[in-house]
């Protein structure tokens, strides 16, 4: 394979992994505003019983899900292929402001 060739396949796969990453982003984001608008926290200190146990299975399940979605980006993509997806390179995050990293939940929670 040639040097640009081999340039090209780095940047399609970076422009794969910006694509993944963002759906994991927003697929977190979703979650945690399902979880804040539905105020399942409060449900689940007001409620007793089954009802109640529903309730926190859901946002237990809730809460994984919005972890692992968020954590896979950074998460080691160690498939042994030829056509591996590279990890989202730590600069994209370090450009962001604390602010930015945070205040998407931070809005969503209160």
């Amino acid at each position: 394979m040639k040097s640009s060739d081999k340039e090209r396949d780095a940047k399609l796969r970076l422009f794969e992994r910006l694509l993944i990453s963002y759906n994991d982003f927003k697929q977190a984001w979703e979650i945690a505003d399902y979880i804040a608008r539905h105020k399942l926290h409060d449900k689940v200190e007001r409620f007793s019983g089954s009802r109640r146990r529903r309730i926190q299975l859901l946002w237990q399940a809730l809460n994984c899900s919005m972890v692992v979605s968020y954590c896979r980006p950074f998460c080691g993509n160690t498939r042994r292929s030829a056509r591996r997806v590279p990890d989202l390179p730590g600069r994209f995050v370090k450009a962001l402001s604390l602010e930015s990293k945070v205040d998407p939940f931070v809005k969503t929670i209160n």
